[in-house]
């Protein structure tokens, strides 16, 4: 179900959690995702992983260690051929590898 700019589903289980995602996504279908917080009875992950060649920009926003500035700044170099390409277009602050294991290309 999409509310404002949030998506939010339930996993497949025996006690299913309210599933958040912070921006808007199709709904219908099952897809993977990363938990990045959680609450009581809720939780907000990421699509995982995430294709950054395709993703919109709130959900670029959304990984850890992005942020507005850098998600702008990704949204103008895509499509990444690679990571290389990736990291050349980033500060020198940026955490590689907190960013890695939630992102593809493909």
């Amino acid at each position: 179900m999409n509310k404002g700019n949030a998506t939010f589903g339930r996993q497949v289980g025996s006690y299913p959690l309210l599933v958040c995602l912070p921006y808007k996504k199709n709904v219908g279908k099952f897809v993977d995702v990363k938990i990045k917080d959680y609450g009581y009875r809720s939780i907000t992950g990421i699509e995982y992983p995430l294709n950054i060649n395709h993703a919109n920009m709130k959900a670029i926003e959304s990984l850890p260690a992005i942020g507005k500035k850098r998600a702008v700044r990704i949204m103008a170099n895509r499509p990444f051929k690679n990571f290389e390409e990736l990291y050349k277009i980033m500060d020198s602050v940026f955490n590689k590898e907190e960013v890695n294991n939630w992102i593809s290309l493909k």
